[in-house]
């Protein structure tokens, strides 16, 4: 039961679970209140979309290729995306 504690914790559900039953539960609780929680990193990316036909780029384009081919010039916009 002490071992669950540690979820979203930086000590692991084994070490956890061993520290509690060779020490005690006591102690396992201890060592789980002791440790900090994990870290959470964002990662983000640069997409390029054509605001017209809705089509994704990941290298930086000025201009859509495919309303290009169709005899439109249309920008693409910068969109960052939460990976």
């Amino acid at each position: 039961m002490v071992a669950l504690f540690a979820f979203g914790r930086r000590i692991s559900f084994a070490g956890a679970f061993f520290t509690s039953v060779f020490l005690s539960p006591l102690v396992g609780i201890i060592a789980i209140l002791k440790t900090d929680k994990n870290i959470r990193v964002k990662h983000y990316t640069t997409r390029y979309v054509c605001p017209k036909c809705n089509i994704e780029y990941t290298e930086e384009k000025e201009n859509c290729s495919f309303c290009l081919e169709m005899g439109e010039k249309i920008k693409v916009k910068p969109t960052r995306i939460l990976l």
